[in-house]
Order: structure tokens, then sequence, then C-alpha cells
């Protein structure tokens, strides 16, 4: 809808279907670019289109909210977050659409939670099922490798329970 503002017809949700992807994250640096409206109607489609999803939802708990999955009876779960929202903020109004958001230090003015906060989260999620995924939007565009920031809280993730962490954004491998 305008430069680096990102939207998209939900019938492409298909496509992921049809690929073989059976759960999607909604926890990105563009999560509010269509606005509050744009996660409720983004989270109807993922879920029309027949997909789990973890992340942005209808209210800050349910975007906290591990999405849980039990295969081969095992509990599998996952939670999604961001470090960006591109400007955006989520606002301070728990029952208003959210994007779960883990703010940078140099960032506090976000909206997003600190450190202690989702390690709390991690905490809680660990509990509800027996491998836990951590899924983190993080790092620096076209940087090659992990920043230290980053790494840090990985290992503390890994300390408060997640199983694995499996990091996503910078656009290189």
């Amino acid at each position: 809808t305008a430069e680096m503002l990102f939207d998209a017809p939900a019938d492409l949700l298909g496509g992921l279907v049809s690929a073989g992807v059976d759960i999607a994250t909604f926890a990105n640096n563009h999560g509010l670019d269509q606005h509050r409206e744009g996660i409720v109607a983004t989270r109807k489609a993922i879920t029309a289109a027949g997909l789990l999803s973890a992340g942005a939802d209808v209210n800050e708990e349910k975007a906290w909210q591990p999405l849980v999955v039990e295969v081969h009876g095992i509990r599998i779960g996952f939670l999604a977050f961001t470090r960006y929202l591109n400007k955006f903020h989520n606002l301070p109004d728990p029952k208003q659409p959210h994007v779960p958001l883990v703010h940078y230090d140099q960032d506090p003015e976000t909206g997003g939670y600190d450190e202690a906060k989702l390690l709390e989260k991690v905490r809680a999620a660990a509990k509800q099922c027996e491998a836990l995924i951590v899924l983190p939007h993080w790092g620096e565009e076209y940087r090659t490798s992990p920043m230290a920031d980053d790494r840090r809280l990985a290992a503390k993730l890994v300390a408060a329970g997640a199983l694995a962490i499996i990091g996503h954004h910078p656009h290189v491998l």
C-alpha cells in the first residue's frame, strides 16, 4: 500500500497449504503495516485457509499464547515474537490487536516486552509442552551472523525452556 508497507490477497495462503505448510508465524516487523484491522483480517484469513498460527492476534493475551500441537504423542509448542515493528507501536490497551514484540534496549517505547517478561512467557509456554520452539523475528537485515544481543537472548531462551530457536529476518542465509 506504500513503500515497504505490505499487503497481499488472502488467497495466497492457499499456496502455503498446497505446499504442505501446516503452521505459519505471524510475528514480524510488518505485523502492523495494515494497522490493527490488518491483524484481525490476517488472523481470520489464516484460520479460514486451514493453517495453524502463532503470533499477532486480536488482543495481547492471545498474541502471546503459544500454539501447542500434538504430533505422534508429543506436545510441541511454538512461541513467536518480533524485535521490530518498523516505527509502529502496540497500543497500551491489552484488549486491542497486538503483535508479540520484545524491543531491543535502544528502542523501549514500542509497546513491547522487555527480556524479563519474555522469559516469563517462555517458562510458562515450556510447561505446556514437551518441546518448545521459539520463533524470533530478529537481527539486522543483510547481516550474515547473529547480533550479539540476539546470541545472549538465545542462551537465555534455552535456559528458560526453549528446545529450539528458529530465528528469521535478515534476508540472508
